[in-house]
């Protein structure tokens, strides 16, 4: 077996500080919201592929906070939530769905939103 040293994630649980991705999500955000002319406050959704690890839930939404926090009053609300999870209540961690945003969080029923992907790569992942 050749030896195997992995990389670390983008979003390290133990830099709680690191806001780099998060900093380069809003800039995404501001860049959509500029280029599409949306008027402030925006909605943003950050939107995951779920997860059955509650870990890796935290860091979503430390990303959402983050993203909150780095917004400001530009944005009316920042909201987390997951493409997918698994069925069962040990799961509703990953609520809402995207499916579901509309009409679970308040102010999202009407006007533009911003999605916002924490994903690396373009396209369909799976299915």
């Amino acid at each position: 077996v050749l030896p195997t040293i992995v990389a670390p994630p983008l979003v390290a649980e133990e830099l709680p500080d690191d806001d780099r991705v998060a900093r380069a999500m809003t800039d995404l955000v501001l860049q959509v919201a500029a280029e599409k002319n949306l008027q402030e406050p925006l909605k943003v959704v950050l939107v995951d592929h779920g997860t059955p690890s509650r870990k890796v839930n935290a860091v979503r939404n430390r990303l959402v906070e983050s993203m909150r926090q780095l917004l400001g009053d530009r944005a009316r609300a920042v909201v987390g939530a997951s493409m997918e999870r698994r069925d069962g209540d040990a799961y509703d961690f990953n609520e809402p769905l995207l499916e579901r945003v509309w009409s679970a969080a308040p102010g999202f029923d009407d006007g533009d939103i911003i999605i916002a992907m924490a994903f690396l790569l373009p396209g369909r992942h799976a299915g």
